[in-house]
C-alpha cells in the first residue's frame, strides 16, 4: 500500500532528481512485490526525470535497476546491456562520486557473471544488487527456472 500511496503522489511531480528518486525507490517495491510492469514503469519514468535534469548519477543508478529487474525475469542480454550503460555512465562521473568506481566495478562484475550464467545456466550465481538498496551488499541470486515436460 505504501508504494501505490508514493505513486499517487510523485506521478503528478514536474521531473528533478527527488523524482527520479523517488520512482526509483518505488520500482525496486514494486519489483519485490513481483509488479515487473508497475517496476518497469517506474524504472522507465525515473530514468526519463534523471536524464531530464542531467543528474548523471541517477541515470546510472536507473539502468543498475532496469539490469536488477532483467536479472529477475532472466533477461540476461537486456541485463548486460543495462549493466554495461550504467557502468559507463558511472564512469563519467570522474572523481564527482567518491563511490562511483565502486558501483562501476560491480556493474562491470555484473557483466562477467552474466558470461557465465549464458556458458552454465545451470551454475548457480550471484549478482550484485543496486546501490542504496537495503541489502546491497548481499548477493542477489535469480530464481531458477524449472521446466516440466
Amino acid at each position: 500500500m505504501a508504494a501505490q500511496e508514493a505513486w499517487e503522489v510523485v506521478k503528478h511531480l514536474d521531473p528533478s532528481p527527488i523524482y527520479g528518486d523517488i520512482l526509483w525507490l518505488s520500482g525496486i517495491v514494486f519489483l519485490r512485490m513481483g509488479r515487473l510492469v508497475d517496476a518497469l514503469h517506474a524504472f522507465e519514468k525515473g530514468l526519463s526525470a534523471q536524464q531530464y535534469v542531467g543528474a548523471t548519477l541517477g541515470v546510472a543508478d536507473a539502468l543498475t535497476n532496469f539490469g536488477y529487474m532483467y536479472l529477475h525475469t532472466g533477461a540476461y542480454p537486456d541485463a548486460y546491456s543495462a549493466f554495461e550503460a550504467a557502468a559507463d555512465k558511472y564512469a563519467d562521473l570522474g572523481d564527482e562520486s567518491p563511490d562511483r568506481r565502486e558501483y562501476e566495478m560491480r556493474c562491470r562484475e555484473n557483466m562477467e557473471r552474466i558470461k557465465l550464467k549464458q556458458e552454465s545456466p545451470d551454475q548457480r550465481i550471484g549478482f550484485y544488487r543496486p546501490r542504496a538498496t537495503r541489502d546491497q551488499d548481499c548477493l542477489y541470486y535469480p530464481p531458477e527456472v524449472i521446466f516440466h515436460p
